[in-house]
């Protein structure tokens, strides 16, 4: 056997190295990797292994493996390796690099905190071939307990015994699931209560869970699901408000602290301060918005609900317990609970200067190379030329670029900086091997994050004691946003070098010009910057609606293009930008669908698509929110027509809404009106036939009623449960609104009356008064002249 495991392991090594000598892109090999290690530690465990080789192992193994979950698989081997005793003594007693004095303090650290005694894991057969003999637990869940007395590393205890004073007979029980797998360990705990109520954090499979939790419970016990997700802080809402200052605010606190040190401030340049700060903030948004969400999800369910964590401790159950309203109890072994500084300090034993030099200056030549090869060509023939930098993985952002770059070729060549993540398996294999600015900047391995991680003190540069996301405490939120920044730090520093590098190539360049399609992201402002150095012209061009939502933030470029004359007013009203810099042009991701739809023949279409010879057809362009809420207005707006036998509706689903939610409307509209030519639901069809055929266009604060004001179509505007903009479509003079569902008859016959009379009061025509431009689609040729003028 021990032949199989030699042969397997050199295998591996081989494949792992000849990957690692692959010179750009290294960030897909992670199953290498993994199987690798597990190849390693399984020759490592073989029982007649001699002390020396067992020991040169190990140093290999330090050298390449050090994030948390490598200690774990290295202790779990040792815990199973019959020359555990003999191999921690010999290695004591000799001396070893710091690498691997490092792993073994870790290891020895996570071995102590392990039982004495564990059954062998029950493996398959492949396992077997593939991987050491690792030890079952038995796991069981354990009250945790908050001391606020003792210090930091001790300011958490779980209980030695099992805690049964919320076992009542009856009542309910909360169970977290952070995974979104139901460990089946430990469950009897929840016998007695008379509800459980799932909160997964991830997708999950409901009816696999229930039927699990049914077989151990029992069938008479009542099991619901509450999604986290529903309590996510909306656009333009209170919540989403201060969630952003909270990260815009922890963003820049981060990059202060950062600066205070003299070797990182020389790194990074002062004018990207604010561009890393932003950065930082958009990384821990969504990992602090999930916490809250989840913090909120369990408020709802009242104080004394017992919580059933089913995982170790992390932020969330030790925030419960800080706060102490619910009783919380977590899945886990032995005693005493990993505080944030256990679980995140990646080196306990402090890396020698050396180490840290050679470590750093490694990253920086291995990410140069890799930048090198990603950033396009810059030429300095003086020759004029137009660079767009963007990022495709957004279909609007896609459809922007490819729609400009296609329009400005026939002004100068043009080239595209594309931070986009490589999608499909083909693009994905495509990126490992040939250049792409994603992987450029995220490739670092978790050795070279580790390091980077000292380097910047992540975890210790975070004050959160006394600090609170809305009523919940944000101490212990630490280890989610040291998690964050770890696993994004190379990228946060890859922009530093990617501005360095633009400004030496963008020396002697002259006549260029860069357009930002978004302005938004970091990467991007930092490029942006470069140009900015190099005293070449910017231009940021507004794509979608933009609004006081918080995450919005005011465009760095030198000029702006935007859709029309409230864009503008914001751009120079709220953001400071000067009138002359902002330019109106329309939205050129709708020029292209306004074309089509005006060179269709209406009455051909409308008999194509409809089926029907009304005269006037109303649209309901249903956008991405609940079921519910789509299927209410439909039954509101479908009551209203049913006396008014002279107009059809056409409901046009959101390509993101389900076969299943067609079908159900399908069928309840021909229940409603009884005859299927007074009604059609459209799904897989471009919009631009829709608005072709449309009389009255009815749905949201949404993009596509940008396209209205070209056809002179009404729209009325449908109330929501997402929270809206303080200027609204109304408000524009794009739509007339229906405060309540009640209110969307008489706003229906307003738009009637008026129509026959040709009213210009009525909207869009408003809208049209100080936005003349947007009856013809020419906002690329607009933006064509713009960007034309721009050069010297």
């Amino acid at each position: 056997m021990i032949i199989f495991d030699y042969i397997y392991y050199f295998a591996l090594n081989t494949l792992f190295e000849l990957r690692r000598r692959l010179p750009l892109y290294a960030n897909d090999h992670a199953r290498i990797k993994t199987a690798y290690a597990f190849a390693l530690l399984k020759v490592f465990q073989s029982s007649r292994l001699p002390l020396k080789t067992k020991t040169r192992l190990f140093e290999k193994y330090s050298e390449r493996f050090s994030m948390p979950v490598s200690v774990k698989r290295m202790a779990q081997t040792l815990y199973c390796d019959p020359q555990r005793s003999t191999f921690l003594k010999y290695l004591s007693q000799n001396e070893i690099d710091i690498a691997s004095e490092r792993l073994q303090n870790r290891v020895l650290h996570s071995l102590g905190r392990m039982p004495k005694y564990s059954l062998p894991y029950e493996a398959t057969v492949l396992q077997r071939l593939t991987q050491p003999v690792l030890p079952r637990f038995s796991m069981e869940y354990s009250r945790l307990i908050y001391h606020p007395k003792k210090g930091r590393s001790e300011r958490f205890s779980i209980s030695e015994t099992r805690d049964t004073t919320a076992l009542k007979k009856d009542g309910t029980a909360i169970l977290c699931l952070p995974l979104g797998r139901l460990v089946k360990a430990g469950l009897d705990i929840l016998k007695g209560f008379d509800e459980i109520i799932v909160m997964p954090q991830m997708p999950c499979d409901r009816s696999l869970i229930t039927a699990d939790l049914h077989s151990i419970l029992g069938p008479r016990i009542s099991i619901k699901f509450y999604d986290p997700k529903d309590h996510h802080a909306a656009p333009y809402s209170r919540g989403d408000a201060f969630i952003s200052k909270a990260c815009d605010d922890l963003g820049q606190q981060f990059i202060n602290a950062a600066l205070a040190s003299p070797s990182i401030r020389r790194f990074i340049p002062k004018v990207l301060d604010e561009d890393l700060a932003l950065d930082i903030s958009d990384i821990i948004y969504r990992p602090i918005q999930r916490f809250y969400a989840a913090l909120r999800s369990i408020e709802m369910q009242g104080p004394e609900v017992p919580v059933y964590f089913c995982g170790p401790s992390n932020a969330l159950p030790r925030t419960l317990a800080l706060m102490g309203l619910n009783p919380v109890y977590i899945l886990g072994q032995g005693s005493g609970v990993l505080s944030d500084e256990d679980s995140q300090d990646e080196w306990l034993l402090e890396p020698t200067s050396q180490e840290m030099t050679t470590g750093l200056n490694t990253f920086m030549k291995s990410t140069k190379k890799r930048l090198l090869g990603a950033l396009p060509p810059i030429t300095a023939d003086g020759q004029k030329h137009i660079y767009i930098a963007t990022n495709t993985r957004s279909k609007s952002y896609e459809l922007a670029h490819k729609l400009a770059s296609h329009e400005l070729m026939n002004i100068a060549r043009v080239t595209t900086f594309d931070f986009a993540a490589p999608k499909g398996i083909r693009n994905l294999s495509k990126a490992s091997l040939t250049p792409c600015l994603y992987n450029a900047l995220h490739s670092a391995d978790s050795g070279e994050r580790a390091l980077l991680s000292h380097f910047v003190q992540a975890g210790s540069r975070m004050t959160l004691d006394g600090q609170s996301i809305g009523a919940f405490p944000a101490s212990e939120m630490k280890e989610i946003v040291s998690i964050a920044l770890e696993q994004n730090i190379g990228a946060l520093i890859g922009n530093v070098i990617l501005y360095r590098l633009m400004v030496q190539k963008l020396k002697d360049v002259k006549n260029a010009q860069l357009l930002l399609l978004p302005g938004r992201h970091g990467n991007i402002r930092c490029l942006a910057r470069a140009f900015e150095t190099a005293g070449l012209p910017s231009l940021d061009i507004q794509v979608l609606f933009v609004s006081e939502m918080a995450r919005y933030k005011a465009p760095m470029a030198r000029s702006s293009t935007v859709i029309d004359s409230y864009a503008k007013d914001r751009y120079v009203r709220d953001w400071g930008q000067s009138s002359e810099s902002v330019h109106i042009i329309g939205a050129i991701n709708l020029d292209e669908d306004i074309k089509k739809a005006k060179s269709y023949d209406r009455k051909t279409t409308r008999k194509a698509l409809l089926g029907s010879d009304k005269p006037r057809t109303i649209t309901f362009a249903a956008q991405p929110l609940p079921e519910s809420e789509i299927e209410a207005a439909i039954q509101t707006i479908a009551k209203t027509l049913k006396v008014q036998k002279n107009l059809h509706l056409c409901v046009k689903l959101h390509p993101s809404q389900s076969e299943s939610l067609l079908g159900h409307i399908s069928e309840y509209l021909m229940s409603e009106f009884g005859d299927k030519t007074r009604f059609t639901v459209l799904r897989n069809v471009s919009f631009a036939k829709v608005i072709a055929v449309t009389d009255i266009l009815v749905s949201y604060f949404s993009n596509v009623c940008l396209m209205a004001p070209a056809f002179k179509v009404p729209v009325i505007t449908l109330p929501s449960s997402a929270p809206m903009p303080a200027l609204t479509l109304s408000k524009m003079g794009l739509a007339v609104a229906a405060n309540t569902l009640e209110d969307f008859e008489d706003q229906l016959n307003l738009i009637l009356n008026k129509v026959e009379g040709k009213d210009e009061t009525l909207p869009p025509f408003p809208y049209l008064h100080k936005n003349p431009h947007m009856v013809k689609p020419n906002s690329l040729k607009r933006l064509s002249k713009i960007v034309k003028n721009g050069f010297l």
